[in-house]
Order: structure tokens, then sequence, then C-alpha cells
């Protein structure tokens, strides 16, 4: 009969629609459940030829893989910090017991270490207050005109001593009087950053160099060493706090993995941008990029 009809379709339609609609609803509002859970990794596949759906879907599968990442970051965080403050600490402690016991004597070289020391825990806690501080948007530049040119001279100067040390042959295109307004102090330690790293990771007889021009009010600052580079896999993360790649090698050189996200949230702060560009074995360049007229 024609109202039979009617029902059937009516039952037909209402189980397609339930198919195509709701059906990847509820997949999706178990996925969020699960990323509410912490299992990002027992995300479902969300089959739909609805766009929004597909949209939201991919969205939610895109979160849970940065909540991944994010977590596993932060095990590896706990895992760095533990041993960062653990060093230093068990140092101190076997140094002041033997100088107690009268084991040893409290001379220069063996005070010396101790202050070391002390000074490795006092440089991690300022770099986590400063993390603290660039994290909450904190950020505050005492403008000024700044010579660019003579603030790279001067920062490369006090490296050379370091460079020297290693035999690392340095060279520099420095363009004259390119200046910018924007914070001297923190735009140096962009530099001594960068720098840092570069001299850390750059083989003894190795090279660095460093070039800085200005074409149209665009200012960009290049720092390529021929160091041991950084894997392809590692680069996306390369600005993630508390990231270090490689840690095996990373346990010789130190560092706390802070220093580049500090970095680019400096540049950042001067509506500029940073990149890095790399091949494990082969060497880094990092990009800054700035305008002149920054305000």
């Amino acid at each position: 009969s024609p109202s039979t009809c009617i029902t059937t379709f009516a039952i037909l339609t209402s189980s397609n629609i339930s198919k195509k609609f709701l059906n990847p609803i509820y997949i999706i509002k178990e996925n969020a459940k699960l990323i509410e859970k912490g299992k990002y990794n027992k995300i479902k596949e969300v089959k739909t030829n609805t766009y929004e759906l597909n949209e939201l879907s991919l969205t939610i599968k895109e979160l849970a893989i940065k909540l991944d990442e994010q977590e596993s970051l932060r095990k590896r965080m706990s895992t760095d910090i533990a041993h960062e403050l653990r060093t230093p600490i068990a140092t101190i402690q076997s140094h002041i017991e033997a100088f107690m016991d009268g084991v040893w004597q409290p001379d220069v070289e063996k005070l010396g270490i101790v202050h070391g020391e002390i000074t490795r825990l006092t440089n991690l806690i300022k770099e986590l207050s400063d993390l603290s501080i660039i994290e909450s948007d904190e950020i505050v530049l005492n403008k000024s005109l700044v010579h660019l040119s003579h603030l790279l001279e001067k920062t490369l100067l006090s490296f050379e001593p370091l460079f020297m040390n290693k035999g690392i042959h340095l060279y520099k295109k420095i363009q004259n009087d390119v200046q910018i307004i924007g914070d001297e102090t923190l735009l140096q330690r962009v530099f001594i950053n960068i720098l840092t790293n570069a001299y850390k990771y750059t083989n003894d007889n190795g090279t660095i160099k460093v070039n800085l021009d200005n074409i149209d009010g665009h200012i960009r600052i290049i720092i390529e060493d021929s160091g041991i580079g950084i894997p392809q896999e590692d680069l996306k993360y390369i600005f993630e706090r508390f990231y270090r790649s490689d840690l095996s090698r990373n346990r010789v050189t130190g560092g706390t993995g802070i220093g580049l996200t500090i970095t680019k949230a400096l540049v950042e702060a001067h509506n500029g941008q940073i990149t890095i560009e790399s091949q494990e074995g082969k060497g880094t360049k990092v990009i800054i990029e700035l305008n002149e007229k920054f305000l």
C-alpha cells in the first residue's frame, strides 16, 4: 500500500542519514573522549563524504598527533631536566662531603669545580625563568636605534678565543652601518645563543660563516657552520622547548634545549622570523630576517 511504501522509504532514508551524518559524528565524539583520556594512539578513522565532517575529523586527528608529540616531549623533558639537575648536585655533594671528611683540602682547583657546577645550576634556573616569561607573552622590548653591524662584530669578537681553541675558521661578511629599531640586549642574546650552538656542534678545525646584509630595509643574518648537523626528522621539533636532537651527543655538549625556543620568541618579538636548514653530518644554517623599520 502507499502508506507502507512511504513508511519503508522513510525508514531507509532515516537509516541513510544516520550512516552519513550520525555515525561519523559518534566516532568523532568518541575520538574527542579518547583525547581527553590521553589515549592519542587509539583514535579511529572517520569515513565520510561530508566535507565539514571530514575537516572536523582531520582536525581532531591532527590535534591528537600534536598532543601525542607534546606528551613525548614532556616525558623527554622530565628526563633531561632530571639529568641536568642530578649531575651538578651530585658533584657538589661529593666534593663537600670530601671536604667535611678531610679527604680533600678545599684548594682553588676543587673549589673552582664546585663553583662551576653552581653556575651551571644557576644558568638552568635562569633559562627556566626566561622560558616562563616568554610563554606568558610578557616580553618587554627596550627599543632604541641598534647598530646591528657593530653589535654582531662585538659578539663575534667575544667568541674568537673559543673558536681559536677549537681551531674553528671564522668567515664573516658583515655589511657596514646596518641599523634597526629594537632591543639591543635581546638581539645580542639571539646572536649569542646561535653562535654558542654553532661553536658546540662544530668539530675541531671546522668553519663558521656569518653574513649580514640589508637590502631595501630587509635585513638578513645568516650563521652557518660545518658541524654535526641535525637529522631531518628532528628539524620540525627544533624550536620546541626542551627538545634536543640526539640525546647521546647532547649528554656531552650539555644544554637544556631551551635556547632555540627563547631565540625564536625574541626574534618574533621584533616581528622577524628565524628558520633553520640542516643536514646531518654537513652542518647547519640559521637564517634570521628582520625589518629595518620595525617599531
